[in-house]
């Protein structure tokens, strides 16, 4: 996400779709204290089984920046 953006903001509108239930329910896993671990098996799962895209050499490397990015945003938690 560029420096500055929101996923609140009006630029965002009109861009949700159904994966963001995935990544909704890693921040309520994270929120909930399901270890880092856990959710970001969780992410690549969805990735690699739900949305049929396979294992990638980088699948669990960006999980875990999803990951950190979400415990990364303070806005998330309020």
């Amino acid at each position: 996400m560029p420096e500055g953006w929101s996923w609140r903001g009006d630029a965002a509108t009109g861009f949700e779709d159904e994966y963001d239930s995935y990544l909704k329910n890693a921040a309520a896993q994270l929120r909930q204290g399901v270890p880092e671990a856990e959710v970001v098996n969780y992410l690549a799962n969805v990735e690699i089984d739900r949305m049929s895209l396979g294992e990638r050499p980088d699948t669990l490397v960006r999980a875990q920046a999803v990951v950190q990015a979400i415990l990364a945003d303070d806005l998330i938690w309020t």
